[in-house]
């Protein structure tokens, strides 16, 4: 089984564009033998659910971005802070200094303006099938990149940028 914890996937040119994932880039949450769990960078959500989490949060900074992470979403249990250095937020999961994760909704809270250049939140995440996922990377449809380059990235660039800036780099 391989190690795919931590890790960034993208989808490469070889996938079908019929594909939704066709242009896609997840960070790997969770990889066992019954499940890889991952949410996705570079959807962002639709205005409908960015208005309603913004009236949910009204203290939320305007230029944070939010991103549709994966079909399992929830406002509630599903949000996904994802957030770089020099903003440091408890609990948080440090996959590098570029990039970090909290999974605590509360942690929104006393987010500023000048918070939005390394802050960016996810909605929801997905699980897979992890054999299929492996066989999925064998055959080419995915690449493996270090969470820390695509962190870089991803910090710079809007998510409609994300997917072609990393297939250049």
């Amino acid at each position: 089984m391989l190690k795919l914890q931590g890790q960034a996937l993208i989808a490469t040119h070889t996938m079908n564009e019929d594909d939704e994932d066709h242009r896609s880039v997840w960070v790997i949450l969770d990889h066992t033998k019954d499940a890889t769990t991952l949410f996705c960078l570079n959807r962002p959500a639709t205005p409908e659910t960015d208005l309603d989490i913004r009236r949910r949060l009204p203290e939320l900074p305007e230029g944070i971005r939010i991103l549709q992470g994966g079909s399992m979403d929830g406002f509630e249990k599903h949000l996904i802070l994802v957030h770089r250095e020099p903003l440091k937020m408890e609990p948080a999961v440090n996959f590098s200094s570029k990039f970090s994760i909290s999974m605590k909704p509360e942690n929104v809270y006393g987010l500023d303006d000048e918070h939005t250049a390394n802050c960016r939140i996810a909605l929801g995440f997905d699980t897979w099938n992890p054999h299929e996922l492996e066989e999925e990377i064998r055959e080419g449809l995915w690449v493996l990149r270090d969470i820390s380059h695509v962190g870089g990235t991803f910090f710079k660039v809007g998510p409609e940028e994300l997917w072609s800036r990393l297939q250049a780099q």
